[in-house]
């Protein structure tokens, strides 16, 4: 199953279901970061004189480097999201985070992990996959971030880094990109260009927004794009295709369902119950 095309530009990953019952051979110039959503399934690896073999289960995720010729086979009937992160991918978010890399930055590989904190960002990352929607690259940017930053700390040549250190931002920083979240309801923000108005990398920028509002800044913009969706609906002449695409959607399907997640109540059904009147639209 291939990625939308907004989560394709974020990270070069797929979801993967079935076995493969024969050994099939790979060479990526990418490290693979694989994540068990369902089905538990005997897997064989190996590379070189490497070899490894163990039970696939849900909640687990392996990371193999590329360096090499790698040849797997899985028995079993399971699904999985992949990830494929460069060399160049890591050094540049080592180097962008202020980490203090060493010549040569490696991940360390390892199979059927139980790391909590790595395990749900990587199933709210398969989640987007799999939605029928097209989803938020602040989103998506955030997880993959995440994601990165967290292999880094923990699975990674780097000396151990603890908790991620971040800067508090001022009321005037966090009001910027709150002023500017508001003007630009109906547009595509990056993760990126949120960090550069405040002059902090992405993660850092994530950690410091949460701690200054309580929110990551995709739970903060979507709660804005909700309050003005409601002003929008007030207004019988607007329709919900309408209000959809100004508050930054671009389906009425996708908002459909995240109004009803956020407001317990579906847009035609909200209007209908702050008008009283009916609407023509399919909410």
């Amino acid at each position: 199953m291939a990625p939308p095309g907004s989560i394709r530009e974020v990270g070069n990953a797929l979801i993967m279901r079935g076995d493969i019952p024969e050994f099939h051979t790979h060479h990526l110039p990418a490290y693979s970061v694989a994540f068990h959503l369902k089905g538990a399934a005997k897997v064989e690896w190996k590379r070189g004189a490497k070899y490894r073999e163990f039970t696939s289960k849900p909640g687990t995720f392996s990371v193999v480097s590329g360096d090499g010729l790698n040849a797997f086979r899985c028995v079993g009937m399971v699904e999985t999201l992949n990830l494929a992160i460069t060399p160049d991918q890591l050094a540049r978010i080592a180097e962008r985070e202020g980490l203090p890399a060493p010549d040569s930055l490696v991940l360390t590989e390892t199979h059927e992990d139980f790391s909590r904190e790595i395990n749900l960002l990587g199933q709210s990352f398969a989640s987007l996959l799999l939605s029928p929607h097209t989803t938020s690259v602040l989103y998506a940017e955030t997880l993959w971030t995440q994601i990165t930053l967290q292999l880094l700390w923990k699975y990674s040549s780097l000396p151990n880094q603890g908790e991620a250190p971040y800067e508090r931002l001022s009321d005037a920083r966090i009001r910027r990109v709150i002023d500017y979240l508001q003007d630009a309801l109906g547009q595509e923000i990056r993760l990126t260009e949120l960090a550069g108005m405040v002059d902090l990398s992405p993660s850092h920028f994530l950690t410091a927004f949460k701690k200054g509002t309580g929110k990551t800044p995709y739970r903060y913009l979507t709660e804005l794009r909700m309050s003005r969706a409601c002003e929008l609906l007030r207004n019988p002449h607007n329709s919900i295709l309408g209000v959809a695409l100004a508050v930054g959607f671009s389906s009425q399907s996708h908002f459909t369902s995240t109004f009803t997640r956020f407001m317990k109540v579906t847009p035609s059904s909200y209007r209908t119950e702050v008008l009283g009147l009916r609407s023509d639209d399919p909410g």
